[in-house]
């Protein structure tokens, strides 16, 4: 496992935990994380297809963990991961 492989391992069970301490303090945040994350998986899905019309090379996948990102993010966390996706 390569040294940037361990970072993101490392950011992403700190930033699970995070999450879970608070869907476990505010049961309702986590249903408000989860409609977010439809609303937002929506709007990726979106972006996605547009940029697949125009050419874009640098599409974000839909997947469980784009959700979660642009669940708890918003828009800026769909801006995130296009950033992420164009950089590595």
């Amino acid at each position: 496992m390569s040294q940037n492989e361990m970072i993101f391992l490392i950011a992403g069970i700190l930033g699970a935990a995070c999450l879970l301490w608070d869907v476990i303090r505010r049961p309702l945040h986590g249903f408000l994380i989860l409609v977010r994350g439809i609303f937002f998986i929506l709007l990726l899905y979106a972006v996605q297809l547009l940029g697949l019309r125009l050419g874009w090379e640098h599409v974000v996948a839909v997947n469980m963990v784009t959700a979660l990102i642009s669940g708890c993010l918003g828009v800026p966390g769909i801006l995130f991961l296009y950033a992420v996706n164009f950089i590595l």
